[in-house]
């Protein structure tokens, strides 16, 4: 949205959604889709947090980034050299703080309206990153699988306590599961 510090997308796109959701109706449900560019290149913090300690990040590395057989892989994989064995996500960790103080402003927006309970709120991600796996560095057009975020919380319908599923779910179950928990057709 700009270069100036009140201009960072996240906290845009967060102000935005806050005065969508004090001129909604009371008593009328709310959609909201909100794509934030966080945690996407160029990796730029928001400036609050440009130099944030990120609790000893420590160097990542894939756990088969210098695979010794790749003989199974395309040869466009074949023909990459050995990547970085290690990746910095200091500058991620640093991004991604912003995204925390998203979520936190918009939750505590739907609590004081008093919508928060029976508000379904779904944090998940487009894709996953390589970070080195099969040589890839940052690639993320690759056929390998990753897994990403997929967090849910609706205290009305699901509780408060946190819990974990273990079930696999794709991209294509969102709108349909989505769709039958608002009971549309």
């Amino acid at each position: 949205f700009g270069t100036r510090a009140d201009q960072y997308s996240t906290d845009v796109l967060t102000r935005k959604t806050i005065q969508e959701i004090r001129k909604a109706p009371a008593g009328k449900p709310i959609f909201a889709w909100i794509g934030l560019n966080a945690a996407h290149g160029p990796m730029i913090p928001a400036p609050r947090y440009a130099n944030a300690p990120c609790k000893e990040m420590p160097l990542w590395t894939a756990p088969n980034n210098a695979e010794a057989d790749i003989t199974d892989k395309p040869q466009y994989i074949q023909a990459l050299p050995k990547g970085s064995p290690t990746v910095d996500l200091t500058r991620l960790c640093r991004m991604l703080m912003s995204v925390d103080d998203s979520f936190v402003a918009m939750r505590n927006e739907l609590v004081a309206d008093g919508r928060w309970d029976n508000t379904i709120f779904v944090i998940a991600s487009d894709n996953g990153m390589a970070y080195g796996a099969h040589r890839l560095g940052l690639e993320k057009r690759a056929p390998y699988t990753t897994q990403i975020p997929f967090m849910v919380s609706w205290p009305a319908g699901l509780g408060s306590q946190p819990r974990s599923i273990d079930t696999r779910l794709e991209n294509i179950d969102f709108a349909p599961t989505m769709c039958e928990l608002a009971a549309c057709t």
